[in-house]
């Protein structure tokens, strides 16, 4: 008999990953996504990787790598005698939240998987978690992306964010909303985003 040959997966096909995650963090995405006119679907592929890319996530995520993992170049030894964050709660309230990434990604997410012990939702909805929990992320993202008038309402929806942010803080730093406020407000100064006038004496007013 025959062996049917296996067929082959397409890069470019897109997978459906439905992590659950805490309703604040779930806030905070769609927050994120509306400031930026990007989809929930791009911007959670966007944290993904980030989270994949970031030294500080994956050495976060490494205290509990029950399986060797590589990232870039370094090999991160795991240990079975690890505890799993398979049942880990990452919050009291939470939700799924429907993402749709390339194989490529879908595929690194499986290897992180595989080294936690856990699901690829779960650790889809790690990654998600700490990424979100740096400013550094929020700060170059929305920089990126906003191209629209700066207005009370965008300034309203940037200090929520910034509270999930200093919420049980993963990195141990708190960050003040001034600082935040001032250093997003000067790197906004230098591309062409419009500030009015009345948003520039009320940001002023927070420094």
């Amino acid at each position: 008999m025959v062996e049917k040959e296996k067929r082959k997966v397409r890069s470019d096909k897109l997978i459906y990953i439905k992590p659950t995650i805490p309703l604040e963090l779930k806030e905070c995405i769609s927050r994120i996504a509306y400031l930026t006119d990007q989809t929930v679907k791009d911007l959670g592929e966007n944290i993904c990787r980030e989270g994949l890319s970031s030294k500080l996530v994956i050495e976060i995520l490494s205290q509990n790598f029950k399986r060797d993992y590589w990232y870039h170049s370094t090999l991160l030894i795991g240990d079975l005698g690890r505890h799993s964050l398979q049942r880990v709660s990452l919050g009291s309230d939470s939700d799924r939240i429907t993402l749709k990434v390339p194989y490529e990604l879908n595929e690194r997410i499986k290897a992180l998987a595989y080294s936690l012990d856990v699901t690829p939702s779960k650790a889809t909805a790690l990654l998600m978690y700490l990424t979100l929990k740096n400013t550094n992320f929020i700060n170059e993202y929305i920089k990126k992306y906003k191209t629209s008038n700066l207005n009370y309402h965008f300034v309203k929806e940037l200090k929520e964010i910034l509270a999930f942010i200093n919420q049980n803080n993963s990195y141990n730093e708190v960050y003040a909303w001034s600082a935040f406020l001032s250093y997003l407000y000067g790197e906004m100064r230098g591309s062409k985003v419009f500030v009015s006038e009345e948003i520039y004496h009320w940001i002023k007013a927070y420094e």
